[in-house]
């Protein structure tokens, strides 16, 4: 998260209704005594006991974190020496209980540049310098996401147990194994067990050899301990505020047997300047239910495609199973980001379970826009609702030259490509190549509309070029795959 001007953020739709509990607890005995697992700890009111405020080696007491527990926050390193850390815990914004350094680059980020901070956490009995190991807590980073335009956050853990997302994340993970030995130290290559072969069992039971992790380290023997290192990288777009319903920008990493952490934050720009660098990030040191639940609406979108025909623009869908079905509202947008109703659209009564027509005629007449983006807000009888995907419509076409219009990019799930208004109603095949030249998928549509959808959830991350034909013209346009 940048730091907050809320003016110049915005927020990144969802077209699922969600119900996000956060998960409760009840503690039955006082962490740090008679209990080292513990369920939530809170960060507020930092202390400077060593060093430079901001600088390398600067450390900060938190006291209090849980019952009988302090944490002591070192900063460890940085990138570069114009990463700067300008606040270590932030408490006018986002939540107080959770860290919230604020950090990164200030003024102008160049394009295709990354950045970091490094931290330690050690856990210490209260008001004393005796380390405390802690069984098991978690930690989850809150609205890692980007700037808009550029920039995308990410975060780094070390020797992590394991990692719980949302089941609609926005999220990409990179893991690695970590290789340093949890009982001795020593940092050696991992190796196959010979006694299992990697499968971690004995029969029905863990192996002894290895604990059940299927692998040792090949310098001292001992048996892995399944912790990796995690990085996880936000999308471009960009979530507003720090919200904890968001939770397709959440990751809970659970720790167990540690008295200290190590966890990297930063940020990687993409082709463009931006002067978004200096970001607030959050982790809350507790769990929550990340799953999204859909509440599902009783009507069902088959199609919903858009056609430019002498500047107006026909909209045209299909539905079934209508049941307790209320209304259709037909947005419009020209910027895919601030939706207005044109039109309220009532169901047919006919028949309510068959497949359903509907059409709207929307008259642009000689509007100064180059793209129009459209929506269905779909409500049922007890007024929940959900959203359709968005089609667009290219208006002031330049003669001679063929272009192709994508939304979103970077994408993550959906591909949105729309098509000159020449091309329409014509046999037209999609094309999308990775980078080597290598063809990933290829969609042909014999009757197109102005927008077609492509599924990208197969899609591995990377860059791609989108490449479009209609007979002997064809049209290029570069996105990323987030």
């Amino acid at each position: 998260m940048h730091t907050p001007i809320l003016n110049n953020r915005f927020l990144f739709k969802f077209f699922f209704l969600t119900i996000v509990q956060i998960s409760g607890f009840v503690v039955s005995a006082q962490p740090g005594k008679n209990s080292d697992v513990i369920p939530e700890l809170i960060f507020a009111n930092p202390v400077l006991v060593s060093g430079v405020a901001g600088k390398d080696d600067a450390e900060y007491r938190f006291k209090n974190v849980a019952t009988d527990l302090d944490a002591v926050l070192k900063i460890k390193k940085r990138s570069a020496s114009n990463v700067i850390v300008r606040n270590i815990d932030v408490t006018s914004f986002g939540w107080d209980k959770a860290l919230q350094p604020e950090l990164g680059i200030a003024g102008n980020v160049p394009a295709n540049h990354s950045w970091w901070v490094e931290f330690e956490l050690t856990f210490f009995e209260a008001g004393k310098n005796k380390k405390k190991k802690i069984k098991e807590f978690n930690a989850t980073s809150l609205d890692v996401d980007g700037d808009g335009v550029s920039i995308k956050e990410y975060v780094e853990f070390y020797k992590v147990k394991s990692v719980k997302y949302s089941n609609l994340t926005n999220l990409l993970e990179t893991a690695f194994e970590n290789t340093q030995c949890g009982e001795c130290g020593t940092d050696s290559p991992l190796e196959v067990c010979s006694n299992c072969g990697g499968t971690g069992k004995n029969g029905s039971s863990d192996c002894g050899n290895c604990s059940g992790t299927g692998k040792l380290h090949s310098q001292c023997d001992h048996a892995w301990d399944g912790e990796t290192d995690k990085i996880i990288t936000g999308p471009t777009g960009n979530f507003l505020n720090i919200d904890t319903a968001a939770t397709a920008a959440m990751a809970t990493y659970t720790y167990t047997n540690k008295e200290a952490i190590t966890f990297r934050m930063g940020g990687i720009s993409g082709a463009t300047v931006s002067n978004a660098g200096v970001r607030l990030n959050s982790i809350w040191f507790r769990s929550f239910s990340l799953d999204m639940p859909l509440i599902l609406l009783p009507v069902v979108l088959n199609n919903f495609t858009a056609k430019l025909n002498n500047k107006k623009i026909n909209l045209d869908w299909i539905t079934t199973d209508q049941q307790n079905f209320s209304h259709f509202i037909v947005e419009r947008s020209f910027d895919s980001k601030n939706f207005k109703k044109c039109t309220v659209v009532l169901p047919n009564e006919d028949n309510k379970s068959s497949q359903q027509a509907y059409s709207y005629l929307d008259e642009v007449g000689s509007a100064n826009r180059e793209m129009i983006f459209y929506r269905l807000k779909m409500v049922d009888a007890n007024g929940k609702a959900q959203y359709s995907s968005v089609v667009m419509i290219r208006l002031n076409e330049s003669s001679g030259q063929v272009k192709l219009q994508t939304y979103p990019n970077p994408v993550v799930s959906e591909l949105n490509v729309s098509i000159p208004a020449n091309w329409q109603n014509k046999v037209i095949v999609y094309e999308l190549y990775k980078v080597n030249g290598m063809l990933a998928k290829r969609i042909i549509k014999s009757d197109a509309s102005a927008t077609v959808s492509i599924n990208m959830n197969d899609v591995q991350s990377g860059v791609y070029i989108v490449k479009v034909s209609s007979g002997s013209e064809k049209a290029v346009q570069q996105i990323v795959k987030n």
